[in-house]
């Protein structure tokens, strides 16, 4: 919340509220920005929501809001940004210059936002043997056809193809999982084994 009126004057009201980054790279559906707002732009306040992409990125505009008596619920459509990995968005009011009202602000949701673990082609937040044939199907083009959200996931070793290597190192994270217990190491040095003696009777 943004009051621009209380403190007077010489308050200056050009500051914004920035979010920490979003990562879009796995949304390929349509991205929201919803909101709750009070804003009826008194006395002069202007409203806008501004993006960038990365830490110095220029700040872009997204959607300027509209001047209402009361609290309202906005969608803003962010689907042009699916894709990048770190979205920032700012919350920008401006008194231009002078002694304006204010701008609240509650419920922020992003809509759309896939997160993911690589590997983890069932999708059912772990990785295990089932992750494994699955990802071996889609390489060698055995079974139905991999999904976009099985797609997304495969290349676990971010080489930007989906190959053996990709499976190679899923094999490694599923032996490092903490569900799954790993084997035990082979022994490195010799190991004398003691055969008790046996004798044999032969009764014919």
């Amino acid at each position: 919340y943004i009051n621009d009126d209380a403190p007077g004057s010489g308050f200056d009201g050009n500051n914004a509220l920035v979010t920490m980054p979003f990562d879009l790279s796995l949304s390929s559906g349509p991205v929201n920005l919803v909101f709750d707002t009070y804003f009826d732009a008194a006395w002069g306040s202007i409203a806008t929501i501004e993006y960038r992409i990365g830490e110095t990125g220029a700040w872009q505009p997204l959607y300027t809001v509209p001047a209402v008596d009361g609290w309202v619920s906005y969608t803003v459509n962010m689907s042009a940004l699916a894709g990048q990995d770190q979205v920032f968005l700012a919350f920008h009011h401006d008194d231009a210059g002078g002694w304006a009202g204010g701008w609240a602000i509650d419920n922020v949701e992003i809509q759309g936002l896939v997160t993911a673990i690589m590997g983890d082609l069932n999708g059912d937040g772990e990785l295990h043997i089932d992750d494994l044939t699955r990802m071996i199907q889609v390489i060698i083009h055995d079974g139905n056809p991999p999904t976009p959200e099985e797609m997304l996931v495969m290349d676990v070793n971010g080489d930007g193809s989906n190959n053996v290597l990709d499976a190679v190192m899923l094999v490694e994270m599923i032996l490092d999982a903490p569900t799954l217990s790993k084997p035990s190491a082979l022994p490195t040095s010799p190991v004398e084994v003691k055969v008790p003696d046996v004798k044999l009777n032969n009764n014919t």
